[in-house]
């Protein structure tokens, strides 16, 4: 017997029909547009926030240093690692590749063979370094024995090996902690150039945390004798209002930037 299909007709039942219906052009320049503008205003605050993440990271490894020259201190009547076969600000000693060795690497588990690599993460190298890592893998040798690290390092230096009048030789004479340059940083990120306008070569950026699509230096991250880290903002030189941060040394052409206002001594 073939049933009605009347009552499910009044009922409001009927046969369904898939329909869709495609975007037009305007709504879809709509989406694009909208999508564009969420990009723009979301990727700034993306790079801020990698950016922020990057400082905080080295800002680490320096406290690593400082944690790892206060034991030394501790251990050896305040006195600074010897420097005084290191040069210019980023070569150190072969006496400091013992304090590296003992001190400052068992401190992230590192060992002497890590060190020599300079890896993204090693606690020699901020992580935006890229001119030393290309100078250490393009270079044959380390001469005299020296090793060179992604930081500017100061302390219990010959005043000889280039010249530190600009920021005082103080600030590398210093042998032990709380002498007359005791206020003055103790480590800093690379900020330097070629003359002061030339800021990148072979394809590197000389310094650190330089500014995207830039070879300009954004600030640098300074490490003080009682540990604490602070990040100071570059501003160039304009007119006659000076720079943030101001040249601390020349060797040769280079001009390397780590001159900071500092209590008088």
């Amino acid at each position: 017997m073939q049933r009605s299909i009347e009552p499910f007709r009044r009922a409001g039942c009927r046969s369904t029909r898939t329909s869709t219906r495609a975007f037009t052009l305007v709504e879809l320049l709509v989406v694009i547009g909208i999508i564009a503008m969420l990009i723009a205003v979301l990727l700034p605050a993306l790079r801020k926030a990698k950016d922020q993440a990057i400082r905080t990271e080295c800002a680490s490894n320096l406290r690593q240093w400082g944690q790892a020259l206060a034991a030394y201190g501790a251990q050896y009547k305040g006195y600074f690692p010897d420097n005084m076969r290191g040069q210019h600000l980023s070569w150190i000693s072969p006496e400091m590749k013992d304090f590296l060795r003992e001190f400052l690497m068992p401190l992230k588990g590192f060992t002497a063979d890590d060190a020599a690599k300079g890896g993204r993460a090693h606690v020699t190298y901020c992580p935006t370094q890229e001119w030393h890592r290309y100078v250490r893998e393009t270079s044959a040798d380390e001469p005299n024995g020296m090793e060179l690290i992604g930081y500017f390092y100061l302390p219990h230096r010959d005043k000889r090996s280039c010249d530190y009048s600009p920021a005082g030789t103080s600030w590398v004479e210093r042998q032990k902690y709380g002498q007359v340059a005791r206020h003055a940083p103790v480590m800093a990120d690379m900020i330097q150039s070629i003359g002061d306008l030339t800021w990148g070569g072979s394809g590197q950026p000389f310094s650190n945390h330089v500014r995207a699509g830039t070879n300009i230096p954004t600030g640098s991250n300074f490490l003080f004798e009682d540990g604490h880290v602070e990040w100071i903002d570059f501003r160039p030189r304009r007119g006659t209002q000076p720079a943030s941060i101001e040249v601390g040394a020349t060797v040769g052409s280079w001009y390397t930037w780590y001159k900071i206002p500092v209590p008088v001594q």
